[in-house]
Order: structure tokens, then C-alpha cells, then sequence
């Protein structure tokens, strides 16, 4: 996240041209964007891991210890 952050922050200052245009900042939207599509497909694949595993009626967890 910390890296992401200064990604995000260049990118900011590239599409602002430093700052002084600041209606371009609605790209951030963009950016919030593509990151939550991202999310989504690794939540699809975790969600259809778990229901190879059995799902909400046979999933058991590893055994710890």
C-alpha cells in the first residue's frame, strides 16, 4: 500500500500538471477503478478455491498445531 500511494500520488501530479489543473482530478475515480477490478477477480478466484474445497457445507480448515 505504501508504494501504491506514491504511485498514486505521481500519478496525480502527472495528470495535474504539478497541481495547477485540478479538475483532473476526477481521474483518481479511474484509478479506484481499475484497483477494485483487480480486487474483484482475485475474489472470484479465492471464492471459487473455496467452493472446490467444499464449500460452506464441507470446507474444513487446516488443522493448526
Amino acid at each position: 500500500m505504501i508504494l501504491l500511494s506514491v504511485v498514486a500520488g505521481r500519478y496525480m501530479d502527472f495528470v495535474t500538471h504539478g497541481g495547477h489543473v485540478p479538475a483532473h482530478y476526477r481521474n483518481i475515480f479511474l484509478w479506484a477503478f481499475c484497483w477494485q477490478v483487480v480486487a474483484c477477480v482475485f475474489m472470484q478466484l479465492l471464492y471459487r478455491n473455496w467452493l472446490r474445497y467444499g464449500g460452506p457445507d464441507r470446507y474444513v480448515p487446516p488443522a493448526v498445531g
